[in-house]
């Protein structure tokens, strides 16, 4: 079954696939590389607790299911069954991780877009198997904790003598196992959808950012216009030997526009970042060059179509610019010289 397709129309703020999505649409608008940041893959090193105790409490459950079922091949199913799906599930999230590692492992550079969306396909349908697993697991618990009290009820009415002080004991203490691992197992799945689902992409002159928290998402879109600083901080000495620490972007007014965690080497991310910043600001103030852009309806200058149309304009119209050449101020001529000098 396809939990990420039910969830995702269930909760229309429950967006599994942003990333691939939002890409997609970038390269339609013109965009031949893009910068993705997401967590880094240690990350899922403070998960595997969540395993570790997950696996310890099936273990005590399946055995208290055993001994708390009066009837053999009913204990054997249904602990069998709890047992299994525990074990899809630990085996999808290791597949997960390595899909995980392997493709984004501690990448901060621009990549080529079809590229990327190649990349994020392939880590997308390791993480549907991963989703799905757990959610079966999920809702299996809950069934069994169903079935197993109404069971249990049924024998204490209905079946005199057969309902001990025992059996009422190993009882409670299987319930007890079961809604922990409901609990754990949930935890464990919110955290590992924070390591999916929250992503930042970063273009030239605009930087996307997505924040899920379980079935809510928070999405941004940053002009680099705005951004006023971008601080670095490492997650103490551990954060610092392993070499991941957060971003914090500052727009304007001082107003936060993001927060990164987990960034693998947070300076050279930085480093990317202000490359793009810079080489957008180059023209984003020349006023010269955004009238010619309207001239010739050219909406952005990220495809080399598009600037081999203002190399067409600027020698058809070249004898017109410098008559207006020598009449403008210093700093129109400045802009002048930069749009010559990157596309005559």
């Amino acid at each position: 079954m396809d939990f990420i397709k039910i969830y995702q129309w269930m909760f229309s703020s429950f967006v599994a696939n942003g990333e691939i999505n939002l890409i997609k649409e970038l390269k339609t608008q013109g965009h031949t590389h893009a910068m993705l940041l997401k967590r880094s893959w240690y990350f899922w090193l403070f998960l595997s607790p969540y395993l570790l105790l997950i696996i310890l409490i099936v273990g005590i459950d399946a055995y208290l299911i055993v001994r708390s079922f009066p009837h053999e091949m009913i204990a054997t199913f249904f602990s069998g069954m709890v047992v299994i799906s525990a074990v899809l599930s630990v085996l999808s999230s290791i597949l997960y991780l390595w899909v995980f590692y392997r493709t984004h492992k501690h990448d901060n550079d621009f990549k080529d877009i079809t590229h990327l969306i190649q990349e994020i396909d392939r880590w997308d349908r390791a993480f549907a198997r991963f989703f799905n697993s757990v959610t079966w697991n999920y809702f299996l618990l809950i069934v069994i904790v169903i079935v197993e009290i109404a069971y249990l009820i049924y024998i204490y009415f209905f079946i005199p003598g057969s309902f001990s002080f025992i059996l009422f004991l190993f009882s409670v203490l299987s319930l007890v196992c079961s809604f922990a691992q409901i609990l754990v197992l949930s935890r464990y799945r919110r955290r590992v959808i924070d390591l999916e689902m929250d992503f930042t992409v970063v273009v030239q002159g605009k930087l996307y950012t997505q924040n899920q928290e379980g079935m809510l998402s928070v999405s941004r879109v940053i002009e680099w216009e705005k951004v006023r600083s971008i601080s670095i901080s490492y997650s103490g000495l551990l954060g610092s030997f392993l070499r991941y620490g957060n971003l914090e972007i500052l727009t304007e007014w001082h107003m936060a526009g993001t927060h990164l965690e987990f960034i693998y080497k947070p300076d050279e991310a930085v480093t990317t970042m202000n490359s793009v910043l810079k080489s957008t600001r180059k023209h984003s103030h020349n006023v010269f060059l955004t009238q010619i852009c309207k001239t010739i309806h050219v909406p952005h200058l990220n495809t080399e179509e598009n600037k081999r149309k203002v190399t067409e304009y600027l020698h058809a119209n070249d004898a017109s610019i410098k008559k207006l050449f020598l009449e403008w101020t210093r700093e129109q001529k400045q802009e002048i010289e930069e749009v010559y000098k990157s596309y005559y």
